[in-house]
């Protein structure tokens, strides 16, 4: 009779771990909401126990927090791929438009969590805040190629609110029927209708705008 030998799992870095309790958690805050989300259920989808988990990330808005990160990083790396190559500044906020909004609809649940799920005071609301100025960031160097020396703030003052538009307009989208949403081409020509008249105006009044530091 042959003896069975046990298959003994390999034992994940620290990192490699985080990674994939991550990646568990944004599918169960995508599928049931942060607020059904349990830490006993992430645990065990990820084959550890609960405790491995608070050691990780401290409690389960440390745990959204870091998740809402993890897919701010992603957006970001989409929009600012879609605005590198764009040979002017409207092409390349137009293209950013478009890879947000595409961003948005691939990954519906987890741009739910990550925009609607997290609460004024949490560490969760914190990193949406920085992803928000990351992406403002990306925005206002675009518009610096343009637009020339005025004040300081306008580049990201105008950058944050193209943000708000573009945070609507995705939102809109979502909460919209299936096949009723507005497409993703009217979407951006609708965002860029709206900025780009006052952003010519703008070039007119100030001239080419600073680039922000970070």
């Amino acid at each position: 009779m042959t003896a069975v030998v046990p298959v003994r799992r390999r034992r994940l870095s620290r990192r490699d771990r985080e990674q994939q309790l991550l990646a568990v958690a944004e599918e169960v805050f995508a599928s049931v909401g942060v607020q059904a989300a349990s830490m006993d259920e992430i645990a065990e989808r990820a084959g550890i126990s609960k405790p491995v988990v608070y050691d990780h990330f401290g409690s389960k808005d440390g745990l959204l927090a870091a998740v809402v990160e993890s897919i701010g990083e992603r957006l970001h790396e989409v929009t600012l791929a879609a605005t590198a190559t764009a040979p002017t500044p409207e092409r390349a906020l137009s293209a950013g438009l478009t890879a947000y909004f595409e961003f948005a609809e691939a990954h519906a649940g987890k741009w739910r969590t990550m925009m609607r799920e997290t609460t004024a005071s949490s560490a969760a609301a914190q990193a949406l805040e920085g992803i928000r100025f990351r992406q403002a960031s990306m925005i206002a160097q675009v518009l610096a190629t343009d637009l020339s020396p005025g004040p300081r703030e306008r580049a990201m003052i105008l950058a944050q609110a193209i943000i708000g538009a573009s945070e609507r307009v995705a939102t809109y989208r979502s909460l919209l029927p299936a096949g009723s949403a507005p497409s993703i081409p009217d979407s951006t020509a609708g965002v860029m209708d709206l900025v780009w008249t006052g952003l010519q105006a703008e070039r007119l009044t100030h001239g080419v705008l600073p680039i922000p530091s970070p």
